[in-house]
């Protein structure tokens, strides 16, 4: 097939995900390589090409009939708390506190979290023996607000 054969989709978003693909390759490309004007906008085109049917394969692939539709957790739920770490039912990774762990792996909120596994509100986020801890060490750094509290309350 001769490269300019490959017609560039003119009804694709320029911003979309393929053609973003595209470009930042070619530029890549080009920055070791030297190529005419018509060469560049043959290698656009091809690359383009490519990524839509990447995009389109992996599109189909999440339609696919076989995928599960209920995702299981790692560990059973009710087993997924112990005083001093949670378990992650993503992945099954013991962790002191979810909140970092689902974003920065999963780019996932706890409240993403809570809904896919149907997981209460009150549902922890932090191991009971940090959550403690930290209470600690917060009433020992403001002894005053708790008497400032009290005073209040009289």
């Amino acid at each position: 097939m001769q490269p300019d054969s490959v017609p560039l989709k003119t009804d694709q978003n320029p911003d979309s995900p393929a053609f973003s693909a595209a470009v930042a390759i070619v530029v890549a490309y080009l920055q070791k390589t030297n190529c005419s004007e018509e060469q560049i906008v043959s290698l656009l085109k091809n690359i383009h090409q490519v990524a839509l049917e990447i995009l389109d394969v992996e599109n189909s692939q999440s339609r696919s009939p076989f995928r599960r539709e209920k995702a299981e957790p790692a560990v059973p739920i009710k087993d997924s708390v112990s005083d001093d770490h949670l378990i992650c039912l993503e992945d099954g990774r013991k962790v002191k506190s979810l909140k970092r762990h689902l974003r920065s792996r999963y780019n996932m909120t706890l409240a993403d979290y809570r809904e896919k596994w149907s997981l209460p509100d009150d549902y922890p986020v932090v191991a009971p023996a940090l959550s403690r801890k930290r209470s600690i060490i917060a009433k020992q750094v403001r002894p005053h607000s708790a008497r400032l509290r009290h005073k209040s309350a009289s």
